[in-house]
């Protein structure tokens, strides 16, 4: 993480609200890879206009998650990216339930 990117990961509230775009196929599984972001916009990209997942059925997962449960935050592309391990979050873990957003195409 940059200096800048630090400060803002430290600077998170206690309760972060997390986005992924990823195919249906993951969401069925639960296993959930690593990068998330803090930007439904972009979870949105990565669900409906990726190329990865043209042709693959997607959608949107929002989960809400402790910071502490966060590894770090990268922005250098502008995708407000946190690293969140599903495995890591036994300890801080909210909550194990996470919601789909039925939008875009599916």
């Amino acid at each position: 993480m940059s200096e800048e990117e630090r400060i803002f990961f430290e600077n998170l509230p206690e309760t972060v609200t997390i986005y992924r775009g990823c195919s249906l196929k993951e969401i069925k599984s639960n296993n959930f890879r690593f990068s998330w972001s803090l930007d439904k916009n972009v979870a949105d990209f990565f669900a409906f206009d990726y190329n990865k997942n043209l042709k693959i059925k997607s959608n949107i997962v929002v989960r809400t998650v402790s910071k502490n449960s966060l590894i770090a935050y990268f922005n250098g592309r502008d995708e407000q990216e946190v690293i969140y391990i599903q495995d890591f979050d036994t300890k801080f873990q909210l909550s194990n339930k996470f919601d789909v957003v039925a939008e875009g195409q599916q």
